[in-house]
């Protein structure tokens, strides 16, 4: 039985336990912060046991908790929600579908088993939209909270006796006055008989970046909300919400925030996420960067399917078990971005002898442009990891080294994988683009090119082309230095062919890139089609067919996307057994495609 208490807080810097099913530990009625902290609880992958040896109370102790399991499963059916608070959601249905209500389904809870039910969308319980549509004049808030009592005991029939109701979403009232809503909920939450609170975004339909907060969303962003329901209540606080750090998440218990802390997206970043913390192998946990990625954006939304940047192995954890190679082969890795440090790593674990070859200084590729742009500076923790785990396995790099047919024939090579990425995409077919000095997305996010101040029109509507938007507009000093006029306003104006900028972004970082861009008074003309530029003025061509000249500019950048970059794997196929080519080198993508495909390629060779 691993250690747990005292012993646990001599064992494990910071403080932290993660129980696993059949282990079993005993509190007091009132446990030191240090012992909250064993209790970092996620209902996907952790069991839970409160009980004694015996299943009953041990004598000599002062009072001893006894707490359900927790199961993995969750509920989230929609008409058992109905059923226990009443018809509060049909009508918010009604209303956002325009009257088209249909009836969902759900099995009983109680026919399933469940020992802890986690009740989804029970945000309609404080929605503030309640407060327009009260039957008997009280507010939102009232009524809402009558709602739990009249309901108590019918929610109280529908579960077992010994059962836990875990309230979700119950902190993020950003409508509601917030103390009206903690003094007055909170309590009659723990009343009707709810065992524990899990404070997040919960379903908030004007701002998915509250439910899943991803780029520039702060890290703990719910914390406060559950910190001040904690102090309401004597039932147990849980919080969530981009808190991606274990040793961040132990340290919220260790000074009593909260009672525990549920992870997701973390947990999909690396499932061994709480074995490696109980071990104190902090380095070893694969970093989540909150970027919004593949876990809640899916390649075909007609058929999504879960997946992370930077875990290849998500839904596929029993297809790729870890085996040593038994042939180990000399592997040159051409290109240290994302996909080609994913096959170092993937190849050198199998022990495979690995040599990276970089023509920059660095490791990275364009993810060093990606993360420079406000808000993504948490993707930087993949290059750190991925340098770890690479220096750990024995991969050799070479920097400043340019790859050539002539030196991979002198490495000579048993496999070579071509991860040489993409270069900016310069649309010579538009007329006047080579007549004129050419300023990239890429120059300005690498710093080749910086701009002071002046009018900036870019070309382009894309992820890419907006964040350098608003790049530029953080870098802005209005009114700064005005006696040398070294540093000044900057005015952007982006030209998208496409109906909508950022087209394929998820909506957490979409919505919080454009609230920027809107806030900053960023220009953009979209369903707009670039026919000519000259040196100062852009030609357009809109959607009616009408064209238009946009004037008066200072810089004009191109921010069209990329080409793929591979100017070796043909000739090398001629004298080297096995080439590869991944990513950007293929077809520009996203960092994920390149290091799924990394990854791949190292665990085939």
């Amino acid at each position: 039985m691993p250690p747990c208490g005292e012993e646990l807080h001599q064992s494990v810097s910071p403080v932290l336990a993660v129980q696993t099913e059949g282990q079993r530990h005993k509190r007091t009625a009132q446990p030191h912060a240090r012992d909250k902290a064993c209790h970092l609880i996620d209902s996907a992958h952790i069991k839970y046991d409160y009980e004694n040896e015996n299943g009953e109370q041990a004598a000599g102790e002062e009072e001893e908790v006894l707490r359900p399991q927790p199961l993995e499963l969750h509920l989230a059916a929609h008409a058992f929600i109905d059923r226990i608070f009443g018809h509060r959601l049909k009508e918010k249905r009604t209303q956002n579908r325009g009257g088209d209500d249909q009836e969902d389904t759900g099995s009983e809870p109680a026919r399933s088993g469940f020992r802890r039910i986690r009740i989804a969308r029970t945000e309609l319980l404080i929605d503030p939209h309640s407060a327009d549509q009260a039957d008997d004049g009280a507010d939102g808030v009232d009524q809402l909270g009558r709602r739990v009592e009249i309901r108590r005991d019918h929610l109280r029939s529908l579960l077992n006796a010994g059962h836990a109701v875990t309230l979700l979403r119950c902190g993020v009232l950003h409508r509601c006055v917030f103390d009206d809503a903690v003094n007055a909920l909170a309590p009659k939450f723990e009343a009707a008989g709810v065992d524990m609170l899990e404070v997040s975004g919960g379903v908030q339909y004007e701002g998915l970046q509250n439910i899943l907060p991803s780029h520039s969303q702060k890290i703990g962003m719910n914390v406060y909300e559950a910190s001040e329901i904690k102090k309401v209540v004597n039932i147990p606080v849980f919080v969530v919400g981009k808190i991606n750090d274990v040793r961040y998440a132990a340290d919220l218990v260790e000074r009593g925030l909260v009672d525990g802390v549920s992870m997701g997206r973390p947990l999909l970043a690396d499932p061994d996420l709480p074995k490696k913390a109980y071990e104190n192998r902090f380095d070893d946990i694969t970093p989540c960067g909150s970027c919004g990625g593949r876990c809640i954006t899916p390649e075909d939304p007609h058929h999504p399917v879960c997946k992370c940047h930077i875990n290849p192995l998500v839904g596929h954890e029993y297809d790729y078990p870890f085996n040593p190679t038994d042939k180990p082969k000399k592997v040159l890795v051409i290109g240290a971005g994302p996909g080609g440090m994913y096959t170092a790593v993937t190849a050198a674990e199998r022990g495979h002898d690995v040599t990276v070859w970089e023509k920059s200084k660095q490791i990275g590729g364009q993810l060093n442009l990606a993360v420079v742009s406000p808000g993504k500076q948490e993707m930087c923790k993949w290059l750190t990891h991925l340098n770890y785990r690479a220096k750990k396995a024995g991969v050799k790099f070479e920097f400043k080294k340019e790859a050539t047919v002539e030196n991979v024939k002198e490495f000579a090579p048993d496999a070579v994988v071509v991860a040489t990425g993409a270069t900016p995409l310069i649309p010579t077919f538009i007329k006047g683009v080579g007549d004129y000095p050419i300023i990239t997305t890429h120059d300005i996010l690498s710093r080749k090119v910086t701009i002071p101040k002046g009018t900036v029109c870019i070309l382009g509507g894309g992820e890419v082309a907006c964040e350098t938007a608003e790049m530029l507009m953080a870098d802005a000093r209005p009114n700064s230095f005005a006696t040398t006029g070294s540093i000044g306003d900057v005015e952007v104006t982006l030209v998208e062919m496409q109906p909508q900028l950022m087209t394929g972004v998820c909506l957490p970082n979409r919505n919080i890139a454009l609230a920027s861009l809107r806030r900053e008074g960023v220009k953009s003309y979209i369903n707009s089609k670039v026919l000519e530029v000259t040196e100062h003025e852009v030609k357009i061509q809109h959607k009616d067919g009408t064209e238009e000249w946009l004037k008066g500019f200072d810089y004009i950048v191109l921010g069209l996307g990329s080409r793929k970059y591979d100017p070796l794997s043909e000739e090398l196929k001629a004298f080297v057994p096995e080439v590869h080519v991944i990513g950007d080198a293929i077809k520009p993508g996203q960092s994920s495609d390149a290091m799924h495909q990394g990854f791949h390629v190292g665990y085939e060779l």
